[in-house]
């Protein structure tokens, strides 16, 4: 794409498909667990959302709950400070969660590079044959 335009600056660094592919499903795997939380991840790096933007959407579609407060607890509707808490929280929480998992998956993954080789060796090896 860089060929096509070439003034356009990267703001956002990019992986290559295969990089691509194997942190999807490391974190399909890992997130099905918490939908919420899925969601916002995607949001702020999948689709660039800043965590004002997200915890605004969050405050605009929060539903009363049980809070305590200085009038004592009851239903109340959560601030956006606390809506941007919350949305920080579940970011840390879900970097934390997928940081192993991710982790594994680079180191144990094969190179293409390093596949490349025996897959031409076990073609030969079949013509051969």
């Amino acid at each position: 794409m860089e060929s096509v335009e070439p003034g356009r600056v990267m703001t956002r660094p990019m992986c290559n498909d295969d990089d691509g592919m194997l942190i999807s499903q490391v974190v399909d795997s890992v997130m099905c667990i918490d939908k919420k939380a899925f969601g916002i991840l995607l949001s702020y790096y999948a689709h660039g959302s800043s965590k004002r933007a997200i915890a605004s959407y969050y405050h605009a579609t929060a539903k009363p709950r049980k809070m305590c407060g200085r009038g004592g607890e009851g239903w109340r509707k959560p601030s956006l400070a606390t809506c941007r808490n919350e949305i920080d929280d579940i970011l840390k929480a879900s970097l934390f969660v997928l940081y192993q998992p991710m982790q594994n998956a680079f180191k144990m993954r094969k190179r293409v590079e390093k596949v490349k080789h025996v897959a031409v060796k076990s073609l030969d090896m079949q013509l051969a044959i």
